[in-house]
């Protein structure tokens, strides 16, 4: 007979998606492995463990959402300059008391190193932990782990299965963080590089900041405040003058929007966009080689009709978004 293990903390509710935060036998955190399913690798992602008695409180002072307000689940943050622009994108995780972060790989290095300028005396200590981290998309993929699960999955959210196997639950997919590779083998052989995932985000409407992007948009402009990723009652962190004074007393005059790709050439992330008279309406901040739609940070007064990147490729925003962005009527 399989081992079950019972799970009995909630799982939660972010961005209209059902997501369960999961706990890691830190005992063994020097080896952790991330797991996500249909079976994509996922390496554009990686995970930074925080730790140390400051913390909670040096990360407060510096991401756009309220860390204080996080005691189980996740919230997505946004890392800015001092201007205000977008450096990357977390979404901040609280397993077993420790937080973590996870985000661009390519980001990694980079944010931490700016990060530590401003520890100072603060008892905080970044790490990016080993692991690989790999997607599932449907519910029916848990039924390949070597634990009995069952078809309600929500009671396993939120904890261990076993001694070191977590779940994150968004909605019909899952990640599952492993940290003694006891699901080595267990799964099908995954796809490349993750571009059903990355596909996934995009339809969705879900912010993203890459090497190519990083300093290019204010929080707003990604939807960051559309997907609970931006707290305007917290303190002071940086960039947050001018987060705020934009919601409070701007105009703000871009949005992201899902669009599809009408001429099917593909474009990157960062590219520029303009309108048929050449002005800039935007860059795109999320999309794939052979998609058909991507994400794109547009200027929307007015709004266009046909955008046209740098490549030559023809894009048209979707009638109809994955949430309310509260355009003016």
């Amino acid at each position: 007979m399989k081992n079950i293990w019972l799970i009995e903390k909630p799982f939660c509710f972010f961005a209209g998606r059902m997501i369960a935060c999961t706990s890691i036998n830190t005992s063994q955190m020097s080896i952790v492995k991330v797991l996500i399913m249909p079976f994509e690798n996922l390496t554009h992602l990686s995970l930074i463990q925080v730790t140390g008695d400051d913390a909670k409180t040096f990360l407060q002072g510096q991401l756009t959402n309220d860390i204080n307000a996080l005691d189980t689940g996740w919230q997505y943050s946004a890392y800015c300059t001092p201007k205000g622009r977008t450096l990357a994108v977390f979404i901040v995780s609280i397993i077993d008391d420790q937080l973590f972060l996870l985000t661009e790989s390519a980001l990694v290095e980079a944010v931490i190193k700016r990060l530590r300028m401003y520890v100072m005396r603060s008892n905080v200590v970044f790490k990016i932990l080993d692991h690989n981290i790999l997607g599932a998309h449907s519910r029916e993929s848990l039924t390949t782990l070597p634990f009995e699960i069952g078809p309600n999955i929500e009671r396993f959210s939120g904890q261990r299965i076993g001694n070191d196997v977590t779940l994150l639950h968004f909605g019909d997919r899952c990640l599952i963080l492993d940290a003694s590779d006891a699901l080595n083998g267990k799964s099908e052989q995954p796809h490349a590089i993750g571009d059903e995932w990355v596909k996934r985000d995009i339809n969705d409407g879900l912010p993203r900041v890459t090497s190519q992007s990083n300093e290019l948009f204010i929080p707003q402009m990604l939807n960051m405040d559309l997907n609970n990723g931006i707290s305007f009652k917290k303190g002071c962190y940086t960039g947050q003058e001018i987060v705020a004074r934009m919601h409070y007393l701007g105009k703000l005059k871009q949005r992201s929007f899902v669009c599809n790709i009408t001429n099917k050439t593909n474009v990157s992330i960062g590219e520029k966009l303009s309108n048929a008279d050449g002005k800039s309406l935007g860059n795109v901040v999320n999309a794939v080689d052979g998609n058909d739609c991507v994400f794109a940070s547009l200027r929307f007064d007015p709004m266009p009709n046909v955008i046209y990147a740098d490549n030559g490729a023809e894009i048209e925003i979707r009638n109809t978004q994955p949430y309310d962005l509260g355009l003016p009527t």
